[in-house]
């Protein structure tokens, strides 16, 4: 087996098993189970590209790399979700944009499986195989850039009122959010559009960032993206009733003293 599919195996299992981590441990906040489904889509993309290279046939090849873009799809909208859950942010604009891009990912995955316009199929390489773009590849990056980088400005607006532990998580979100769109920027979507053959990274690089978001929660207590994710635990044990507001003042968690 190549090292380059063994190195997308692990992969898979790191991206997994973060997400499952993160997912499990905050069952009830929204902004930690739409993270948690990233980094498991991420897995599962990673794995289905792993199995493409160990495919027989390149049209077997191409199956597996058009079931991987099931977990590849909505990256982008769930990844401004998350900012939208993190920072409060629930503005009209915000929303329609959100569900622009779900919308651009469903449609694309639609054309992935019934069209060749995304991919056109797979060829033979020395690691296994490339997959062959299609006019409307680039979309799929674009889209995911997309809600990355409206998440990014959605949460910058409320970077001054983070509090000292929160700003010092910034510099490892930044690197593990900036790494793997300029890896997947060449790797997957520049390189394949110029017809160079090279091994795609980016579903490595986003085991990296999978890594990076349980070390930020291990090593903080708690990541900034799911700052909801924590305030359970502290507001339960406070006697009197307390609530934690939204910048909107609608009301994101609430103790049952304020219940009472």
């Amino acid at each position: 087996m190549h090292p380059y599919v063994l190195s997308l195996a692990a992969a898979s299992l790191i991206s997994t098993a973060c997400g499952g981590a993160v997912a499990l441990q905050h069952r009830d906040h929204r902004g930690s189970q739409l993270a948690g489904l990233i980094l498991i889509g991420c897995g599962f993309w990673t794995l289905t590209q792993a199995l493409a290279h160990l495919s027989p046939t390149p049209a077997y090849a191409d199956l597996w790399f058009r079931l991987g873009t099931f977990g590849l799809m909505f990256i982008g909208p769930m990844a401004l979700h998350v900012f939208m859950e993190a920072s409060g942010n629930d503005r009209a604009w915000v929303r329609h944009a959100r569900s622009g891009l779900y919308a651009t990912g469903g449609t694309l995955l639609v054309l992935v499986h019934t069209t060749d316009w995304v991919a056109i199929g797979a060829a033979k390489t020395d690691w296994g195989y490339r997959l062959l773009p299609g006019p409307l590849f680039s979309l799929t990056y674009l889209n995911a850039c997309a809600g990355v980088i409206l998440g990014v400005v959605v949460g910058s607006r409320v970077v001054k009122r983070f509090s000292e532990a929160e700003r010092r998580q910034l510099p490892w979100i930044a690197l593990a959010v900036c790494m793997p769109l300029t890896v997947s920027a060449v790797t997957d979507t520049l390189l394949p559009i110029w017809g160079v053959a090279f091994p795609p990274l980016g579903s490595i690089a986003l085991a990296l960032l999978a890594l990076v978001i349980v070390w930020v929660v291990v090593h903080f207590g708690y990541s900034m993206l799911t700052p909801g994710s924590f305030a359970a635990d502290i507001l339960s044990m406070l006697p009197d009733g307390v609530a934690m507001l939204r910048p909107d003042e609608h009301i994101r968690a609430a103790n049952e003293g304020l219940a009472r």
